[in-house]
């Protein structure tokens, strides 16, 4: 009886420790870890080792996320910035200074005192030259205007090429609806290309058209600069091209 208690014993410690393997491959002390522990907790008597190797191998795997693999996400984030001021080890060092002239190989702790005395940073700019190139600069400042300038291009408007089209055929009253139109793509700094098209019987009368686009160019010669004259650009379309005026 004891034998096989034994033998019930030993397949459970390895069946917990097959749980907690698989479990740490998608991630440590995961759900399923704790389950192990509690399904055995509830017969600690029958299997008092296999609770007690699934509780330290859980704890032991909480310890490595804890203590182990959270420095290294920490320190992925401090070498994404440049060594400065204490950080700096190698000495000598090639220093800028703030205006952007050079200084000469200057001892380490000199280079950080003249920063400190101008109430700057002592930034390395160029790790990799020998000996590396250091910058004294406002470090936070130039922080804030290198993301001031991100936002900034973020907001920037992208052009775009707007489409109008038009036919031979067409009254003056839509060409009026058609030139607001492009007036207000204009007035967004998007570029406008204005087509006529041309079916049948209009491929006879490509003059129409031409007369058309001068006549919309000069309705918007306030607002627009032509960047592409009016061209035929197959034989059943003539177009031009406005830029708005910056």
């Amino acid at each position: 009886m004891a034998n096989e208690d034994r033998t019930a014993d030993r397949s459970v410690i390895r069946f917990g420790r097959r749980i907690l393997s698989i479990a740490s491959v998608r991630s440590s002390t995961s759900l399923l870890q704790w389950v192990s522990i509690l399904w055995l907790g509830h017969r600690p008597r029958l299997f008092p080792r296999a609770w007690w190797v699934c509780g330290i191998s859980a704890v032991h795997r909480f310890e490595e996320d804890t203590l182990i693999r959270r420095p290294q996400f920490a320190s992925a984030e401090i070498s994404n910035q440049p060594r400065m001021n204490d950080r700096i080890r190698i000495s000598p060092v090639r220093v800028v200074d703030s205006d952007g002239e050079m200084l000469g190989e200057l001892d380490t702790d000199k280079a950080r005192e003249i920063a400190k005395d101008q109430g700057m940073d002592l930034v390395e700019v160029s790790p990799d030259a020998r000996p590396p190139v250091c910058r004294i600069m406002d470090y936070g400042k130039a922080q804030y205007e290198k993301q001031k300038k991100q936002r900034n291009s973020a907001k920037t408007h992208a052009i775009q090429v707007k489409q109008i089209r038009l036919r031979a055929k067409t009254g003056q009253h839509d060409i009026d609806v058609k030139v607001r139109k492009a007036r207000e793509f204009l007035a967004k700094k998007d570029k406008v290309k204005i087509n006529v098209l041309f079916r049948g019987r209009e491929n006879a009368h490509h003059e129409r058209g031409r007369e058309m686009l001068v006549h919309i160019i000069e309705a918007l010669e306030d607002a627009a600069v032509v960047e592409q004259p009016p061209r035929m650009e197959s034989r059943r379309a003539m177009s031009t091209v406005l830029a708005p005026i910056h």
